[in-house]
């Protein structure tokens, strides 16, 4: 817990009460210190390897409060909240040969892969073979085909009762968007799972299509299940960003869910990841079925994001988790795309702005129903570019975001933002991302820095 005055729970709740979703929601007994702390240190900065330590002090830099002490969401940070902890240690000769024929023994391997993103599993499974893996590719869920959704449920993956027009205005009322992404991806990690389970083998690593496995992953998937997960173990995020719970070693977090955020929003703002998962396939079957009733509750449509929706649930189910902060650690994520988000923003040919007069001057996707209700696909945004402001970095609430390299100009950022409709805001650095890097970033602009080079 984290004991403040009165004074600064009080100036904490209005200071970030008011760009919070439901901003009219009263006090109670929620630590709005706490809000403000992940929104500024760690979902405005979540491609930066960062402990909480670091993301307290960016918190404050950023315009935040300064309460009279930090507060630490992991329990012991000394014991795993480092970049160092995730460095790669010299393996022997030995370790390597018995770390291999160990994991080709008793570990299932699956790769979700979109169809329509074919090419991300060859590139990945090109670096899975030069590490000796051999792995299974798993079709993900595009939910914007016809008969998704029946498919999905004919299949187990998603409950019958589920009802996804009720979850699709919930997520408008919430501010949510699309969520068809959000769906099918959910979706996808259950047949993954499903998958792992008929290989027979006691543990299964489920991958996304948008990971880069350390050279010497298999060495530590090896070392972490020999030396360090505890007997009650089910499943382990191999990169998990925001952490909140309490390290239980060099390497891992035991999560907790975050009660400080209600169970409408599914407790969400920490321990996001899920591009790498293991589990323990004796587990996974019952595990499963819980899950499943926790991410498709139509009236919750925050728990369709799978990593928040098992957050949540983390008292109930054995989940432990390698803190992001750690460098180079099991994994990095390859700058792409994000499959969900343009699984969610629709069809192109049938929804989008241009296709509906009443999206005129628009950008993005739009979602009309038959009573002509727009599910906030679309953002009320021209196509130009407008001012840009030199030299100033844009901090915003969300967790939405992510960089792309290469860019060379900072009028081809402003384009790819227009090109998103999450896109609130943007910042182009110069001498980054080999010829120039454009951060794209979600949610309102909650304060502004001068930095030198964007």
């Amino acid at each position: 817990s984290w004991t403040l005055p009165a004074s600064s729970r009080s100036a904490c709740y209005e200071t970030y009460h008011g760009s919070y979703n439901g901003k009219d929601m009263p006090p109670g007994d929620r630590n709005w210190c706490w809000v403000g702390l992940k929104r500024l240190g760690c979902h405005a900065r979540l491609g930066y390897r960062l402990s909480w330590r670091e993301m307290n002090g960016i918190a404050h830099q950023s315009g935040g409060l300064n309460p009279p002490e930090p507060f630490f969401p992991l329990e012991d940070p000394q014991v795993c909240d480092a970049q160092p902890y995730g460095a790669t240690r010299a393996w022997s000769d030995y370790e390597k040969s018995t770390a291999r024929a160990w994991f080709q023994e008793n570990v299932h391997v699956v790769v979700l892969n979109l169809p329509m993103n074919r090419a991300r599993w060859t590139y990945m499974n090109a670096r899975l073979k030069e590490l000796e893996i051999d792995a299974t590719r798993v079709d993900g869920v595009d939910m914007r085909w016809e008969s998704a959704l029946a498919d999905a449920m004919a299949e187990g993956l998603i409950p019958k009762d589920f009802d996804l027009e009720v979850a699709k205005v919930e997520a408008w009322k919430s501010g949510l968007g699309g969520i068809l992404g959000r769906v099918g991806c959910a979706s996808a990690h259950f047949r993954g799972q499903k998958n792992a389970l008929k290989s027979g083998k006691p543990l299964a690593v489920v991958f996304e299509d948008d990971v880069w496995p350390e050279r010497d992953f298999v060495m530590r998937v090896w070392q972490l299940v020999r030396e360090e997960l505890p007997c009650d173990w089910e499943a382990v995020s191999l990169s998990s960003k925001c952490p909140f719970g309490k390290c239980v070693s060099k390497h891992l977090t035991r999560v907790q869910p975050d009660g400080n955020e209600p169970k409408v929003s599914c407790r969400g703002g920490v321990n996001y990841g899920f591009q790498g998962m293991m589990y323990r396939t004796s587990k996974l079957e019952a595990m499963q079925k819980k899950w499943q009733k926790v991410v498709f509750n139509a009236e919750h449509p925050q728990c369709l994001d799978v990593d928040v929706a098992f957050a949540s649930m983390s008292d109930e189910v054995a989940y432990y988790a390698v803190p992001f902060v750690q460098n180079p650690g099991f994994l990095s994520e390859i700058v792409s795309t994000s499959s969900r988000q343009t699984v969610d923003g629709g069809n192109p040919a049938s929804t989008s702005c241009s296709a509906h007069a009443g999206c005129k001057g628009m950008i993005g996707e739009c979602c009309p129903t038959a009573v002509g209700v727009q599910l906030g696909c679309c953002g009320e945004k021209l196509q130009t570019c407008g001012s840009i402001e030199s030299g100033v970095d844009f901090v915003v609430e969300s967790a939405w975001g992510y960089s792309v390299d290469h860019i060379t100009s900072p009028d081809q950022c402003c384009h790819l933002c227009q090109k998103q409709t999450k896109c609130n805001a943007w910042t182009w650095v110069k001498n980054a991302g080999a010829g120039g890097q454009c951060w794209l970033k979600g949610g309102q602009v909650v304060s502004k820095i001068k930095k030198e080079g964007v």
